[in-house]
């Protein structure tokens, strides 16, 4: 048998797995090549004619015995019109937990986020819905919430495709960030962050159409000290104050003017 390659898992529902794993061996990924063409209704045979790989090559991938070359599982893919990713995770779409939007997240600026057994996806996806990812659920990372104002200030966003992505995966989300877009202008207005273009009127927009939630949100993170007004006006008990996200915004934009770290 081949050594185990860093990839992911297998989720039969994509919606719910969060939390892949960080490796799996040749068996798993010989597996995911079989289930991708049984569920095509190909053999082994008429396989190998549609995608040109030997196959031979074929048996000893589904046994789990032979990793193929880069340009084996192009051809695969498209004879079973498939993404490539269903072969390393079984999984046709992106993780939506947090290893799944880490790299995700540095792309978008956050360079010093780390995540262990974080998984490589097959592509990024827009902006709109990793935000979203970034701060659904009952508890998201208080690292990666006191960035996202950074990654706001840098990244126009279409306000219809937040609030779409929000309704789908957790409609808190729509509430946390038009209170992480208030605290980004308010970020910018005292010369902590430089918005990019087109950013001031869209967060403006978000904080617009959102409707203000009539319970209190802390998630998870409670805090018992004063609120301040844009906690207050988005009903936010977020133990975080302006100080704390002012101090991660500062890191991470010395990080982005610093070079490799």
């Amino acid at each position: 048998m081949l050594a185990s390659v860093p990839i992911g898992t297998i989720c039969s529902d994509w919606n719910r797995c969060d939390s892949p794993m960080s490796t799996f061996n040749s068996a798993t990924f010989g597996a995911n090549i079989k289930s991708a063409r049984l569920s095509a209704g190909f053999s082994q045979s008429s396989l190998a004619r549609r995608s040109r790989v030997n196959r031979t090559q074929i048996v000893k991938m589904e046994a789990g015995v032979y990793i193929p070359q880069i340009g084996e599982v192009i051809q695969l893919a498209e004879a079973l019109d498939v993404p490539i990713q269903s072969f390393l995770t079984g999984n046709t779409r992106p993780w939506v937990g947090p290893k799944g939007i880490a790299i995700e997240l540095r792309h978008l600026g956050v360079r010093d986020l780390v995540v262990s057994g974080a998984t490589v996806p097959g592509a990024f996806r827009r902006p709109e819905e990793v935000l979203v990812l970034a701060v659904r659920g009952e508890r998201p990372s208080v690292r990666v919430i006191e960035a996202i104002p950074f990654v706001l200030s840098r990244c126009p966003l279409k306000i219809p495709l937040v609030l779409a992505f929000a309704s789908y995966y957790d409609g808190r989300a729509k509430a946390r960030l038009a209170w992480l877009g208030e605290i980004t202008l308010l970020l910018a207005q005292r010369g902590t962050l430089t918005l990019t273009e087109g950013v001031e009127s869209g967060l403006g927009r978000m904080a617009g159409v959102v409707k203000k939630p009539t319970t209190s949100d802390d998630l998870g993170h409670p805090g018992n000290g004063p609120r301040p007004p844009v906690w207050k006006r988005w009903n936010i008990t977020y133990g975080g104050g302006i100080a704390e996200f002012r101090a991660r915004v500062e890191a991470l934009v010395a990080a982005s003017t610093g070079g490799e770290e």
